[in-house]
């Protein structure tokens, strides 16, 4: 057994998985959602800042396929 801390609430907590990051499945989905939340709105505002114009927009694009195998989400 190992004692960890919840990545959402973090509360301590006793498991036997290594890579287990939450006490309990409602930490799990709450501390997923709000990532995705974060996530979304940052990208949002990224959106209407740099897509005014198309030039940039393309540039982003092509960016943003050259680095897609290099992506992870943390």
């Amino acid at each position: 057994m190992m004692i960890k801390i919840c990545e959402y609430c973090g509360k301590k907590y006793e498991t036997t998985r290594s890579w287990q990051k939450f006490c309990s499945n409602d930490c799990r989905d709450d501390g997923l959602n709000e990532r995705a939340y974060k996530k979304r709105n940052i990208n949002t505002n990224v959106n209407k800042e740099i897509y005014k114009n198309s030039e940039t927009k393309k540039l982003i694009h092509k960016l943003c396929l050259m680095l897609k195998p290099y992506r992870t989400i943390k």
